[in-house]
This record gives C-alpha cells, sequence and structure tokens, in this order.
C-alpha cells in the first residue's frame, strides 16, 4: 500500500492511499485486515474532510459488499481493549448507523435485515457489545446506544434472554 504525507496544523499526518482513492474499494472478507479498518475508523472522525469521506466510502462498500461480516468486523473493533479509544467510538457509531435511524422505512428495513443475520454471528456482535460496556473513557456510551437499537428489534421478538441484559 502507498503512503501519502500532508501538513496540517504544523504536524504530519500519514493516510493509507485507499483514503485518496488510488486503491480499489474494498472487498470485505472473513481475513479482513484489522489494522487497516482501525485506520479506517479513525478516519471517520478526523478534522480532514477528504479523509472522512473516503474513509465512508471505504465502510460504504464494505456494507454493500457484506454487511453481515462488517458488523461483525465493527463488533471486534469495539470490543478490542488495546484498540484507540478514537476506533472503537467510530466502530460503535458505525455500527449504531448500520442498526437504527429516523426514518421508519430504513429502519424496517434494518430490523428484517438483523433478523436475517446467522444466529451465530448476532450472539457474537451482541456478546462484543455488552462486554465493552463500562470499558468506554466517553459518555454517554457509544455500545449502549448499540445495545438499545439491538434490543429494540430483539426484545419484541422474544430473541434476546434475558439472562443476556443481566450478566452485563
Amino acid at each position: 500500500k502507498q503512503w501519502y504525507q500532508r501538513r496540517v496544523r504544523g504536524q504530519t499526518e500519514k493516510y493509507i492511499a485507499f483514503f485518496t482513492g488510488y486503491l480499489q474499494p474494498m472487498q470485505l472478507t472473513a481475513t479482513m485486515n484489522e489494522v487497516e479498518l482501525s485506520k479506517v475508523l479513525e478516519a471517520t472522525i478526523s478534522s480532514d474532510i477528504v479523509a472522512i469521506q473516503s474513509a465512508q466510502r471505504y465502510l460504504e462498500n464494505a456494507a454493500a459488499s457484506n454487511v453481515e461480516l462488517l458488523l461483525g468486523a465493527l463488533s471486534n473493533r469495539l470490543a478490542d481493549g488495546k484498540e484507540s479509544q478514537n476506533a472503537r467510538k467510530a466502530a460503535a457509531i458505525q455500527l449504531k448507523n448500520h442498526l437504527s435511524s429516523k426514518d421508519e422505512a430504513v429502519l424496517a428495513q434494518y430490523h428484517q435485515r438483523w433478523m436475517s443475520f446467522d444466529n451465530n454471528n448476532r450472539a457474537a456482535i451482541k456478546q462484543n457489545i455488552l462486554q465493552t460496556l463500562g470499558t468506554e473513557s466517553s459518555h454517554p456510551s457509544n455500545a449502549a446506544q448499540c445495545v438499545a437499537a439491538i434490543a429494540q428489534v430483539e426484545l419484541p421478538l422474544n430473541q434476546w434472554p434475558d439472562s443476556a441484559l443481566i450478566h452485563c
């Protein structure tokens, strides 16, 4: 991968070339590069508008490729205590945004999509989010917003056992 540098407020920042659009859109695979995803997530909350837009396109392409796998990868980044707080926060925001919407029609589609995911994948994502509660330095908790988004889908359908919530 190519790197480029630019000066921002007296500091040199490095970006992977995909932020400039030189690489092909990501094809999400089960062995997604965690370092690459972390850098993309950090770019989503950057002060550089070009980096933000490129990171958003990258994540949109990943979602179009395999949203279930993307949400699993995002939940892994969120649950990883060694990950930077910025990347964890961005992962939670992206997760929430793929689970919830203010638009009722879009929300219904998201609910249907979530329930179509493999049960094991849904359980793993929920477990990652639950284990994140209480480990974030930001308030309000971004993981709690993800819990709320999933609960909005699953609790009315009795899909989230009470015991899962008791242990968090």
